[in-house]
């Protein structure tokens, strides 16, 4: 019996107009979203997108798409390293797609149905790149298909097909592997990737779970205070220290080529001792 909802997530980062970066200025910001006071789930808090893994995420069905838009078999080989240890996360379902893809599939549905930023392709596009692709819809059309995939995952896979394009896993680099702590409501094995865009695209929340969208550079949210919870803290931290968006994308070249185990982070809260 699992104890947490399996889960994916993705930071966003956009290159800013100008692209120069200094030793105290990113050239960069990370996409935020502000969940809906009401939420169930770290309510007021700004997170990452993302959300729990749905059936849709796994289903063969994804194996049409991308071959009917020109995709083969052989290019998925690269979105699984081959080391001895993986995390649990990426354990295999008999009849499911390898975890691999469908959490790249959540992360990136989870992420148009919260933002309305389609990190996808268009059909035969076989371009080489290491900045991520999106397309974009109409404005009158955006909401609507956002609150359609927010009711039914089903739809994401509609959508793809109406638009022929194809959701852009390769642009999905691992970056962490968090698991929430034992003492809060709900607990989610969570995967979070990162992807990089060379621009800040047109993003519209969607209102039913959130509240606010913002994008921000991470020297920016030093000064804002009580509204990330742990794991962001933590991610924005790390982020301060990476100044030019080349140099993030370097740096998850180097972790995807050295191939190293992802560990999973899990906070652990410290209780105040009784002891005078």
């Amino acid at each position: 019996m699992k104890f947490w909802h399996e889960s994916a997530s993705l930071i966003l980062a956009a290159q800013k107009c100008n692209p120069a970066a200094s030793s105290t200025v990113s050239n960069y910001k990370l996409l935020w979203l502000k969940r809906h006071q009401k939420s169930s789930f770290m309510p007021g808090m700004y997170v990452f997108p993302g959300g729990a893994i749905d059936s849709v995420d796994s289903t063969p069905k994804w194996r049409e798409i991308f071959a009917a838009f020109g995709v083969n078999n052989d290019r998925f080989a690269s979105l699984e390293p081959k080391i001895a240890t993986r995390p649990e996360i990426y354990r295999s379902i008999q009849n499911e797609l390898p975890r691999e893809i469908s959490l790249r599939i959540t992360a990136i549905r989870e992420t148009f149905e919260e933002s309305g930023i389609l990190i996808c392709r268009h059909k035969n596009d076989r371009t080489v790149t290491n900045w991520a692709k999106f397309v974009s819809l109409p404005k009158d059309e955006l909401q609507m298909w956002q609150t359609k995939v927010h009711n039914n995952a089903t739809d994401f896979l509609a959508l793809c097909e109406k638009l022929e394009c194809y959701p852009d896993l390769w642009a999905l680099r691992e970056w962490r592997n968090w698991l929430t702590p034992t003492d809060m409501p709900k607990r989610f094995n969570n995967m979070l990737y990162l992807a990089c865009l060379p621009s800040i695209p047109y993003a519209e929340y969607e209102a039913l779970e959130m509240e606010d969208l913002k994008w921000e550079r991470p020297e920016d949210l030093l000064s804002v205070d009580g509204i990330f919870p742990l794991p962001q803290q933590c991610e924005i931290a790390r982020f301060i220290k990476i100044k030019s968006i080349d140099e993030l994308i370097d740096l998850t070249m180097e972790q995807r080529n050295i191939r190293e185990a992802l560990q999973l982070y899990f906070p652990v809260h410290k209780l105040k001792s009784f002891i005078d």
